[in-house]
């Protein structure tokens, strides 16, 4: 897959973990693409034992509610899974969905 180019549909996120990030509060910086363009995305993830919350954000452009309800979970759930297993969170988050 090219993951260079926009899909013709569907988005595909990729995030990755800040540099030094490490704890109870993280951050993932990337872009979701999509047909329409890409997205750049700030997704702030907390954790509190084995419960994951995330919060997304862009950097100076509206984030769409369908966007951050397909996003979100996604994120959540890569990094609860390594949480539950006690391994350290993901280093890259990359994810494909259809629409």
């Amino acid at each position: 897959m090219d993951t260079d180019r926009s899909p013709t549909h569907g988005l595909r996120l990729t995030l990755e973990l800040e540099r030094g990030a490490s704890g109870a509060s993280l951050r993932y910086l990337g872009a979701v693409r999509a047909a329409e363009g890409d997205i750049p995305v700030v997704a702030d993830v907390s954790i509190d034992a084995d419960q994951v919350a995330v919060q997304l954000s862009t950097l100076g452009m509206p984030l769409d509610d369908g966007l951050a309800k397909l996003a979100a979970p996604l994120i959540r759930a890569a990094v609860r899974s390594a949480v539950v297993r006690g391994q350290p969170p993901p280093r890259r988050v990359q994810r494909w969905r259809e629409p």
